[in-house]
């Protein structure tokens, strides 16, 4: 009764009660006795099972002990035992336990429980000659006296039993990576400086080379072996995963020290692939690490100035994994959203490159299009298309102005086509970036900078419904005015852009007055007003208002203010 009890308590810890402590130790306890009271010794070995698990390493020691000496003696006949482990497990599990035990608290008996641990695990291993624990455990035990080469051979002979082990595969990623370091960083130990001492920047350097070098010796060490387990075993996921995984971080610290390769990553993206298709489980995880070894390619294209192939990298992470555009490696390699918008960025700063520009345009519509709910991609597509389109238009009236020059008809027939063309294609980009605007104005009501934005192409480019525009402008005036109120209200100082923007919305409404409503007066206290708000931003205004005030006191415009508005506003 008491050995039946005793198991139905080990089986409820077993399966994960709340309380499993408490039922491991009374199966323990239940276990002893019904040892003591003539049950045999699985009944003992059951005991020292439980009590181990129950965190009572003294108990579980002192009855596997008691348990292998009724073997030896023959008192118990091991063939009858129905255990679901081996007895010498036990034993193992419990000396190894004490071993650790003693010796994080530097007791004397350490050196003892490590031979009796060494012991156990090395009976373990000839009575389970097909499982490689005892062997991860002797890796362990002799890891914990800093005996590497005695471990790594242990963790060596039990990859030959079990390849699939990942623990086996993590301790010896482990100590190859401890080993190779240490031995590289000993060898360049004559660069650091002495401990305590102020270190110039040429020793800095050289400590910072040590510790590269040194990493880098962990990574080549890792590949190196997995290239042979590779070759030993060809058809094991696990061979793949682990040299993957080194690869990737060889190639990330390459790429953070400068060095431009993306072979590293190529390789590893495609090591993570042959280890999902060896072991679908990994599919999820590999994908990832996929996905951000593209990344990873796209950035090394980048920096190396080769913006086409960055965007071909970039956008392959999304070809790869939906949603494998915002994946990214934290504090160290951006997404390939973020990529993206950088090489957008990187055409748009070529101001005066029509196809520069017409690529920036296309990147930011595209990225658009793939985050229709993204405020900061909407507001991208909006200027980029709004920059190429004014460029667009400038490039028109240079044609247009050739073609008036022109003494050959045909010829200057050709270019007023050409100038038509281009005209049309700057209203067709500058209907994009209205179209992107509103949106992004939608999804940031609150940005004054957006929303003023918005209307600022309805008013001065598209020119086709005055009344959206003012809309825009006045929301963009009232949202300021409340925000700034605010940042007064807490003795905070506002944001320059705020102020800037604040100002921006009330020349726009000048502008507004100026070019549609034909009124000047109206005009004039808007830009004043603008200039009062933000005094130091306002040039332009500064040349206009001389124009502006000659033409009120003529009281029709002059041709001066006129040429002023040809150059604030699309006229056709």
């Amino acid at each position: 009764m008491l050995f039946l009890r005793a198991r139905a308590a080990f089986a409820t810890a077993e399966a994960g009660d709340p309380q499993a402590g408490f039922f491991y130790g009374d199966a323990a306890a239940g276990f002893q006795e019904a040892a003591r009271q003539g049950y045999g010794v699985e009944a003992a070995f059951r005991a020292s099972r439980a009590a181990y698990l129950a965190g009572e390493t003294a108990t579980a020691l002192e009855v596997a002990r008691a348990g292998m000496q009724w073997l030896s003696d023959g008192a118990g006949r091991r063939a009858g035992l129905a255990l679901d482990f081996p007895p010498e497990r036990a034993w193992a599990d419990a000396a190894f336990a004490s071993y650790r035990a003693a010796r994080g608290a530097n007791d004397p008996n350490a050196r003892a429980l490590f031979a009796e641990t060494e012991d156990a695990l090395g009976q373990l291993a000839a009575a389970t000659p097909s499982d490689a624990y005892p062997l991860q455990q002797l890796a362990n035990l002799y890891l914990w006296e800093g005996r590497r080469a005695d471990a790594l051979a242990r963790i060596e002979a039990g990859l030959v039993l079990a390849p699939n082990d990942e623990a086996l595969h993590n301790t010896l990623v482990s100590e190859l990576r401890a080993d190779a370091y240490a031995r590289a960083y000993t060898l360049g130990m004559g660069a650091a400086p002495e401990p305590g001492e102020e270190a110039t920047q040429a020793e800095r350097d050289a400590y910072a080379a040590v510790v590269r070098s040194a990493v880098r010796a962990q990574r080549d060490a890792v590949l190196a072996r997995y290239e042979e387990f590779q070759a030993q075993n060809p058809e094991n996921a696990l061979g793949y995963w682990y040299s993957a995984a080194e690869r990737f971080q060889r190639g990330l610290e390459a790429y953070e020290a400068g060095t431009l390769d993306e072979a590293d990553f190529h390789r590893a993206e495609r090591e993570f692939r042959r280890c999902r298709e060896l072991a679908p489980s990994y599919t999820d995880t590999c994908l990832g690490w996929e996905v951000i070894a593209r990344d990873g390619v796209g950035w090394c294209r980048y920096w190396r100035a080769d913006l086409q192939g960055a965007e071909e990298a970039f956008w392959s992470t999304e070809e790869l994994l939906a949603g494998g555009l915002d994946w990214q490696y934290e504090g160290r390699l951006a997404s390939a959203l973020v990529g993206l918008a950088t090489i957008a960025g990187s055409y748009a700063q070529r101001a005066d490159d029509l196809d520069a520009l017409t690529r920036a345009a296309a990147l930011g519509d595209a990225l658009f299009a793939k985050r229709p709910d993204n405020a900061n991609l909407a507001n991208n597509a909006g200027f980029l298309n709004r920059d190429a389109a004014v460029l667009y238009e400038a490039a028109s009236r240079k044609l247009r102005a050739e073609a008036a020059r022109e003494r050959d008809n045909e010829a200057a027939d050709a270019k007023l086509a050409e100038a038509d063309r281009l005209r049309d294609r700057a209203r067709a980009i500058m209907e994009r970036s209205w179209a992107a605007y509103q949106v992004a104005a939608s999804l940031a009501p609150e940005d004054v900078r957006v929303v003023n934005d918005t209307g600022l192409v309805m008013a001065y480019y598209l020119r086709t419904d005055p009344a959206a525009a003012r809309r825009y402008f006045v929301t963009a005036i009232e949202l300021a005015k409340e925000q700034l109120a605010g940042y007064e209200a807490r003795g905070e100082e506002a944001p320059e852009d705020l102020r800037i923007a604040f100002g921006d919305a009330h020349q726009n409404m000048g502008v507004l007055a100026l070019t549609f409503e034909k009124d000047l007066a109206s005009a004039r206290e808007w830009f004043a007003l603008s200039m009062q708000v933000a005094p130091d931003e306002r040039p332009e205004l500064v040349q206009i208002m001389p124009a502006l005030d000659a033409s009120l006191a003529a009281g029709a415009w002059t041709d001066e203010l006129r040429a002023f508005e040809r150059m604030l506003v699309w006229k056709d």
